[in-house]
């Protein structure tokens, strides 16, 4: 399994692939670092290497790095079981960044849980 994020959230990602190590599973983290110009190359070969992957990204299901890797994978061929952890289709609760962000479902805990639920985990 390869999850692959950005920005904010790039590090509660980190926390929760601890989180999943102790569960026995073993997921790669990739940094896309930004969506343009995004890094075709690496995810070509994510694409081809990974039978899940997992887009982590605190911005909405479509139009973001959700979109560009599913378009991706189609456009080539490739055919990886892909979900993502987003914001769906609503905004996210004012407040605080980090309770923001937790409220949102990107704490770690609960990143970890998602990502196990959506894995049939």
């Amino acid at each position: 399994m390869a999850i692959l994020s950005y920005g904010l959230v790039l590090d509660r990602c980190v926390e929760a692939v601890a989180l999943l190590t102790e569960r026995r599973l073993r997921p790669a983290l990739y940094n896309m670092r930004f969506l343009s110009p995004l890094d075709n190359r690496l995810l070509n070969k994510i694409l081809t290497t990974y039978r899940r992957v997992v887009v982590v990204e605190d911005h909405f299901a479509q139009g973001g790095l959700l979109s560009i890797v599913k378009e991706q994978a189609v456009d080539g061929g490739h055919r990886p079981h892909i979900t993502g952890v987003n914001f769906a289709d609503r905004f996210f609760k004012p407040a605080l960044l980090e309770e923001a962000m937790v409220e949102a479902g990107f704490g770690a805990d609960r990143l970890c849980d998602t990502i196990l639920r959506q894995l049939g985990e």
